[in-house]
């Protein structure tokens, strides 16, 4: 095994890089694009040569397939700092033929490896200074190029000073349950008294009067049969067996859902505050 023995700083066509094989990260390239539109290739990739005008990509493997994804040529985009427009980081809006600033170095096999797994993990193993990372951001125009979207760094980037609604906040109202009507407040209390008496003692009185349904699903007795109705079928159903609070339940959630709707659409932008329900 040998060290990495630094050669040279090289810009090289895009078609003489090979990505390295096996890479298991998967980047986020479309952010890596972004970033090189509005601040242009700050960083070079690690390329091991292998032979004459072909390389590995041993770092910067999404740095290259962003580069790639850009394309030859003009393309036509600008980016936006402060009140000036900008030409594209990548090509300048210039004619353009694909090709990276590269650190070539010369290794052997496990080297090579060694240098993937590494610039991929440390990052990983890294965390953040919330506040710190608040006060940058807070600092910013806008977040092009930066890999953050608005409302990330919430909490740590509120701003408290400012009242509900207002930019640079997030505001979440919560309340505590539904005003009831006299139906509900009627089911609610027939419920509340039969569990009240199916949890009386043997002997108390009242004990014996729970109309909640038993276990019992037959009884035979001189001849005469009765069928009951399965507890547990009433139950599945989402009912308790007394009518009242049957009858409430039908008419508030005719369709039995366990849970309340939501609507998610990809085209409804979020609103800052939001009040539930």
């Amino acid at each position: 095994m040998t060290q990495a023995t630094y050669v040279r700083t090289d810009t090289i066509p895009l078609a003489q890089l090979t990505p390295f094989p096996g890479n298991a990260k998967r980047g986020d390239v479309g952010a890596i694009l972004s970033s090189l539109a509005r601040n242009g290739q700050y960083r070079a990739l690690v390329v091991r040569e292998v032979e004459p005008d072909r390389y590995v990509v041993l770092a910067g493997n999404h740095t290259t397939q962003a580069l790639a994804a850009h394309g030859p040529g003009d393309c036509g985009m600008t980016v936006k700092a402060g009140d000036e427009e900008r030409p594209c980081g990548v090509c300048g809006n210039q004619p353009w033929e694909p090709a990276a600033r590269c650190e070539v170095v010369h290794c052997d096999d496990d080297t090579a490896t060694r240098i993937n797994l590494v610039d991929n993990r440390a990052s990983d193993l890294g965390t953040y200074d919330e506040q710190a990372l608040a006060d940058l951001i807070g600092g910013l125009d806008d977040l092009g190029g930066t890999g953050w979207t608005d409302g990330e760094c919430w909490p740590t980037c509120q701003d408290m000073a400012e009242p509900e609604g207002a930019p640079g906040t997030w505001t979440v109202t919560y309340r505590w349950g539904l005003p009831l009507d006299e139906a509900a407040i009627a089911a609610v209390s027939e419920l509340t008294c039969q569990l009240i008496l199916a949890c009386l003692p043997p002997g108390t009185k009242g004990c014996g009067e729970c109309r909640l349904p038993g276990n019992v699903t037959r009884v035979v007795r001189r001849g005469v049969e009765i069928e009951m109705a399965d507890p547990t079928l009433i139950f599945g159903e989402g009912r308790t067996g007394l009518p009242l609070v049957d009858l409430w339940l039908s008419t508030v959630n005719p369709h039995r859902l366990a849970s309340p709707s939501r609507v998610f659409s990809p085209d409804l932008k979020r609103p800052r505050v939001t009040t539930w329900p």
